[in-house]
């Protein structure tokens, strides 16, 4: 049993540590959808207007940070958190870019498997909490 507990400490490790680098990688692609926006509001001369291809780029870098992000913390049990960062990835294809496309599709997956095993979840905690209970109940 501690072999288990050993193992799922190191793992919920590179899970976090993998979390950690989808939120940089979140952050930058933010950044850079800010920055292009600034410089559009301004008016800069200097910079060359930014291409649809990049523009697509940094939105398809964001959503699958989002995503990213979601896979993360289901593995980390923390469903309602996956849940949300997956509707956002979703919410972005959707919006910004092809709500056909494989991606969108990809999303769509990932979001609809989630919401499913929530219930599962919310059900297992509870039947443990009350196998808990009895058996404390038991013991007392």
């Amino acid at each position: 049993i501690a072999f288990f507990s050993i193992n799922r400490l190191f793992s919920a490790c590179r899970h976090e540590h993998a979390l950690e680098h989808a939120q940089s990688a979140v952050l930058q692609a933010q950044q850079q959808i800010l920055s292009s926006s600034d410089k559009l509001r301004v008016g800069e001369v200097d910079s060359p207007p930014q291409s649809t291809d990049q523009r697509t780029e940094q939105l398809t870098l964001l959503a699958v940070g989002y995503h990213n992000m979601g896979v993360e913390e289901e593995f980390l049990d923390r469903l309602d958190s996956a849940i949300s960062w997956y509707s956002k990835s979703l919410r972005v294809v959707e919006e910004q870019l092809d709500i056909n496309s494989p991606l969108a599709q990809t999303f769509r997956k990932s979001l609809s498997e989630a919401r499913q095993v929530r219930p599962c979840q919310v059900l297992i905690n509870t039947a443990t909490a009350h196998l808990f209970c009895t058996l404390e109940e038991e013991v007392s």
